[in-house]
């Protein structure tokens, strides 16, 4: 996520494309990301839903 407490990492433009290479939507998270992912579990979406982990990082886990 593209957040303040990275803010070192973003800095770093080798890292920068790294992470890039490797997430298949081909850039950072921004909070904007996680909030859409908060609205969808608290609205009527998500109401059948039980027991799920709700993955939001671009793809990068699946890449490992």
């Amino acid at each position: 996520m593209e957040t303040d407490l990275v803010s070192d990492l973003h800095s770093d433009e080798r890292f920068q494309q790294r992470v890039v290479r490797r997430t298949p939507v081909r850039r950072w998270g921004v909070p904007a990301d996680m909030t859409a992912a908060a609205v969808f579990l608290s609205g009527p979406g998500s109401a059948f839903m039980t027991g799920q982990t709700l993955v939001v990082d671009g793809g990068l886990s699946a890449t490992w």
